[in-house]
């Protein structure tokens, strides 16, 4: 059985892919909103806390959406990184 998301493995699996696919993701490097550089930006605040609760599940769920239409991973592979980001109990 799978437990709670951990959600700051989560964004560094998300940060550690964006860092990854970086060429191929048809995103801008450096616009504020859906930018390679602040989308990482983001993961970062979330594994180092500067945002938590409710409100890192929607960084996390943006930085994913964003990742989706630029080309980033597919539903598949989001959702197995979510699996793989579950706390085992």
């Amino acid at each position: 059985m799978t437990g709670d998301l951990d959600i700051k493995k989560h964004a560094r699996d998300l940060e550690r892919l964006i860092q990854e696919r970086r060429r191929t993701l048809a995103l801008p490097e450096m616009d504020h909103e859906i930018g390679i550089r602040h989308l990482a930006y983001m993961c970062r605040c979330v594994y180092n806390e500067q945002v938590s609760g409710r409100l890192a599940l929607i960084w996390i769920g943006y930085v994913q959406g964003v990742l989706r239409a630029g080309g980033g991973p597919n539903v598949e592979e989001l959702m197995q990184m979510m699996r793989n980001a579950r706390e085992s109990d």
